[in-house]
């Protein structure tokens, strides 16, 4: 029998003769190494695959047929695998350019270059995930561009309404050609949801949790509809009130879900004029007047980040046009002026206003013109105290998720 010291002695020469090479190392160890090996194998051929495939995706996007009258917009390509939206970024439109700005830095890079076909960009919206812009080009339809700066022709020209990005994929709601359609803006594939009941006026919305598109009809009906199955419910038709004869509800111009999708806010003319600001539950119940008959300035009727206020633009003076900047609760107190502002561009709306981050501040622009060289951002403490006060536009823009709205092409 070998004792503990026999045997001990008897591992330490074994141990000493082991080469160093790998083909005299233990089956542990060589097993060990073939392991490494052959996952690195997989691993580069699995990379060689998603490579591929992103490529050929790239190719399918570039291979997209696009009408000879409405000539892509030019572009050079950037390395593969990037995402647009980095750090906040915000888009501005600048001689026919989409441009990406760092509101920090100044640093600025061109996302899509329409230059060369003579028409401007207007609406601009990045997709949840900061990998796609959405923008109209004018004559030309709706666009997407992605990280690589190649672009897709989503909608002609006035086949549509108006468009939004779903809160959880990237995919487009519009209303085209008296359809409601849902499309992808990585294959382009386009879902059907069925006809649209009446004159509709409002842009498709979708509710926070990407399931339901709500949109507006002329006379105040509001619709529903269920993405996954396309089924339509009239979810709820405004009450009217008519307190002077032809007065009646005219276009619903927004819908606005809270932050937490329990209630819906809507903006809609009137006949002869003025706006009216409803607020009701998600599902259509408890439907009330928030503002009534109030002279509304330009697009916008945010939720606070809390969900616990709204503000929302108006107008007063006939030789002077004084930009009022309001928010109101809905424990149905009444609306609280925060700001007052004569503005300097005749005859054209205003306001667009914008929550803070953290709720405390609201801003607003002079023009809601994106393309406006002039335009002037202001902003003002959000419980109405302190004056107003000028804004960079930057900051406004990332105030507003780094994208922008123009009244002309809404």
């Amino acid at each position: 029998m070998i004792d503990e010291r026999e045997l001990r002695e008897m591992l330490e020469r074994r141990a000493a003769t082991i080469s160093a090479s790998p083909t005299d190392a233990p089956k542990a160890i060589r097993r060990a190494r073939r392991r490494l090996a052959l996952n690195a194998a997989v691993g580069t051929l699995v990379g060689l695959a998603v490579l591929a495939g992103a490529f050929a995706g790239f190719r399918t996007i570039q291979a997209a047929p696009t009408p000879a009258d409405r000539p892509t917009p030019s572009v050079t390509p950037t390395p593969s695998g990037t995402v647009l939206r980095r750090d906040g970024e915000v888009i501005t439109s600048e001689a026919g350019r989409l441009v990406a700005v760092d509101p920090d830095t100044g640093e600025s890079r061109i996302v899509a270059d329409s230059e060369q076909t003579q028409r401007r960009i207007g609406n601009a919206a990045w997709s949840p995930d900061g990998r796609w812009v959405a923008y109209d080009l004018t004559g030309s339809g709706l666009w997407v561009v992605n990280a690589e700066r190649e672009t897709r022709q989503l909608a002609a020209e006035a086949s549509y309404v108006s468009w939004t990005w779903s809160p959880t994929a990237p995919q487009l709601a519009m209303v085209r050609d008296s359809r409601l359609t849902v499309v992808d803006a990585s294959t382009g594939r386009q879902t059907d949801l069925g006809s649209v009941v009446g004159d509709v006026t409002s842009a498709p919305v979708w509710s926070p949790d990407g399931t339901r598109i709500l949109y507006g009809a002329r006379g105040g009906s509001l619709y529903s509809v269920d993405v996954g199955s396309g089924d339509r419910s009239l979810l709820v038709r405004l009450p009217g009130l008519v307190r002077l004869p032809g007065e009646d509800l005219d276009s619903i111009d927004q819908i606005e879900w809270s932050p937490d999708g329990a209630h819906l806010v809507i903006k809609i003319d009137l006949e002869p004029g003025g706006g009216r600001l409803y607020v009701m539950n998600a599902d259509g119940s408890g439907v009330r007047i928030l503002v009534d008959a109030f002279e509304p300035g330009s697009w916008g009727v945010p939720w606070s980040p809390d969900g616990t206020r709204l503000t929302y633009p108006s107008f007063s003076g006939r030789d002077e046009l004084e930009l009022r900047i309001w928010t109101v609760s809905l424990d149905g107190s009444a609306p609280s002026l925060v700001a007052s502002h004569t503005n300097d561009i005749c005859c054209i709306a205003g306001g667009s206003p914008v929550w803070s981050p953290d709720g405390s501040q609201i801003a607003f622009v002079e023009s809601p013109f994106a393309f406006e060289t002039d335009r002037s951002s202001f902003v003002v403490n959000s419980d109405g105290t302190g004056d107003v006060r000028t804004i960079d536009e930057l900051t406004y823009l990332s105030w507003s998720g780094g994208s922008y709205h123009c009244e002309c092409y809404g």
